[in-house]
């Protein structure tokens, strides 16, 4: 269970327990005779073309505050007749400051990416641009941006911030360890190359002076997004 008083270390050691026992629930969710798994086979067959197809995502209630889900998301036909569905999977807890999601991540799954209800909202704003709720719309995020680039961002007052880009997201944050990464807000693209944001959003409005010497990042983020950000109707 994950209590207000915990640290952001003590819930990632609370979230590898509920990802053990809820993993293996959902593989059982997802058993190659299961109802489910028979379904998606079932839209792949009559879809052979389709790419890239996510499905309803699966809710586990943990506890009255905490959720664990999983958004089958299934590459091609052919990779599902080899290898079967895989998800996506993250976890949701309400708090005194909303809800907030906590995604494992990375090359070698030990990195805990933490996103606050400040950053959905201005997700919801800004990208979905419709009223949504929180779920639909943290749901609407790990769908649609799956690859993260990231780099240290040091303010003066706060020298673990970070600056970082998922597919079609800018976010910024900050570092609580090398493996926790707190994510508190996000602006598209285009207002980082105009300028048209809020500098409080932002941390610091020296922000142009920092990315000019990162240009790999910075080329990232001025280049136009090389996906589209769709608003994704579960099949």
């Amino acid at each position: 269970m994950i209590v207000e008083t915990m640290t952001y270390e003590e819930i990632c050691r609370e979230y590898d327990k509920i990802h053990r026992e809820f993993y293996a629930k959902l593989e059982i969710r997802l058993d190659w005779d299961s109802h489910t798994t028979s379904k998606i086979r079932r839209y792949l067959l009559a879809h052979k073309n389709a790419r890239d197809v996510l499905f309803k995502p699966i809710k586990f209630k943990v506890d009255e505050s905490t959720n664990y889900y999983a958004i089958p998301k299934i590459p091609d036909l052919k990779f599902f007749e080899k290898n079967g569905p895989s998800a996506m999977t993250f976890l949701t807890h309400t708090n005194n400051q909303g809800v907030m999601a906590v995604m494992r991540m990375g090359y070698h799954d030990d990195v805990y990416f933490f996103a606050t209800r400040h950053f959905f909202e201005r997700f919801i704003e800004r990208f979905l641009k419709e009223e949504v709720s929180k779920t639909e719309a943290i749901c609407q995020f790990f769908a649609n941006n799956t690859n993260f680039a990231m780099t240290p961002f040091p303010i003066q007052d706060n020298p673990n911030n970070l600056i970082g880009i998922a597919d079609e997201v800018v976010f910024f944050g900050e570092s609580i360890s090398p493996k926790i990464l707190l994510v508190k807000t996000c602006i598209t693209r285009e207002m980082l190359h105009s300028g048209q944001f809020d500098a409080r959003d932002l941390l610091d409005e020296s922000i142009k002076l920092v990315l000019k010497d990162r240009e790999i990042l910075k080329a990232l983020l001025m280049n136009p997004a090389t996906s589209h950000l769709n608003h994704y109707k579960f099949v």
